[in-house]
């Protein structure tokens, strides 16, 4: 596979998930969207010929540049959008449900987790749930999750713990 097919085969596959770490905490999806997009180009531009073992933290740490520049420049509007966000009570979910039909209560069930769980991510603070994505959902190890976050390791490990205490996972530890 070439480099070029390589690195249209990595956006493809990560471009979903980049739209649901961003979409927590932003009430509108074009935002969301218009900041994916923007971190794919800032990622093409200056990383797309480091080797592809580095591509996804490189690309998280476009990502949360993309987000927080998007933040910065629209400070009034973002604290808006997160006000309404958290007001919001319709909980519409706009994702696809491939569901089968004849299992509606399990459907409902996985709806109803995927709610629970969206409205707890957005409780934590935003370093918080960067870590907790990055590491559980993206799997990336300690390093790369600080490279991509752009702190130290004992950072990452810090946000993390506290993240699975205020959702209580992991029990004691």
């Amino acid at each position: 596979m070439s480099q070029r097919q390589a690195l249209d085969a990595f956006l493809a596959s990560i471009g979903p998930r980049a739209l649901t770490h961003v979409s927590y905490g932003l009430a509108n999806r074009a935002d969301a969207e218009d900041i994916v997009q923007n971190a794919m180009i800032k990622f093409v531009q200056h990383y797309a010929e480091k080797p592809e073992a580095q591509w996804t933290p490189l690309f998280f740490k476009v990502l949360y540049t993309q987000k927080m520049d998007f933040f910065r420049k629209t400070p009034l509007a973002s604290a808006l959008n997160r006000v309404k966000h958290w007001l919001s009570t319709d909980g519409v979910d706009e994702m696809d449900s491939q569901a089968d039909d004849s299992q509606p209560d399990l459907e409902m069930e996985l709806s109803d987790a995927g709610e629970q769980l969206e409205q707890r991510l957005n409780v934590l603070p935003e370093r918080q749930r960067e870590a907790l994505m990055l590491r559980v959902w993206e799997g990336l190890d300690v390093k790369q999750t600080a490279l991509a976050m752009r702190c130290s390791e004992g950072s990452v490990k810090t946000h993390l713990s506290r993240a699975m205490q205020t959702l209580n996972i992991g029990g004691e530890n």
